[in-house]
């Protein structure tokens, strides 16, 4: 991951997201070079960049949830054109918490949760699972930065095994964004979104 955290302009949210993920053994998102110097702290445990004009920003909980609304809150309506991401780490009681990782970029919608900082969970093997994960969204942003985005649609991937969600399809940039995904096997939601990627 370490090549995703230097030549591009940094940001105090940035740079504090490093900060608070490295030393407790958590990768670094990757956070495209475009999306990287508007990165800034929103709270305790939550970064993001900027929501574009007249909306309402999305919290940290609502990550955490994966409320119903999520998909379309973090997309946006419209031509599709305002990138995002936002990165938390969020939760409830003695072990239900979760690092939750949102990007709009370039045609792509990713929506990726793991469980961590939970008094019963093995964190280090949780933080090795979203290392994982992170390394495969890398390749779905290098995939998008050298094509033009699809017209009209987003390809979107989420997947949380706290939330019992794996799925993955290409979507209309406005409108109900659910109905158009593909329920498929936890573990696999990256890898098809890939493949579709290149399919496409």
């Amino acid at each position: 991951m370490e090549a995703m955290e230097h030549g591009a302009a940094e940001s105090e949210g940035w740079a504090d997201m490093i900060t608070t993920l490295r030393p407790n053994g958590l990768p670094i998102p990757p956070v495209p070079a475009p999306l990287r110097a508007d990165l800034a702290v929103l709270g305790s445990w939550y970064w993001g960049t900027p929501d574009a004009p007249g909306v309402q920003p999305i919290g940290p909980m609502e990550l955490y949830t994966f409320a119903p609304s999520l998909f379309e809150r973090l997309r946006g309506d419209g031509d599709g054109t305002h990138d995002r991401v936002a990165v938390c780490h969020a939760g409830h009681g003695a072990s239900s918490y979760a690092i939750t990782y949102g990007l709009v970029y370039r045609g792509l919608v990713l929506l990726i949760q793991a469980g961590w900082g939970g008094a019963y969970m093995d964190n280090d093997a949780q933080a090795a699972s979203l290392a994982q994960s992170f390394r495969s969204c890398q390749g779905l942003i290098d995939r998008a930065e050298g094509r033009e985005p699809e017209a009209g649609r987003h390809l979107v991937a989420a997947e949380s095994e706290l939330r019992g969600t794996a799925l993955c399809g290409w979507a209309p940039v406005e409108g109900p964004v659910r109905p158009h995904l593909d329920r498929v096997r936890y573990g696999t939601v990256l890898a098809e979104a890939e493949r579709l990627l290149d399919a496409a």
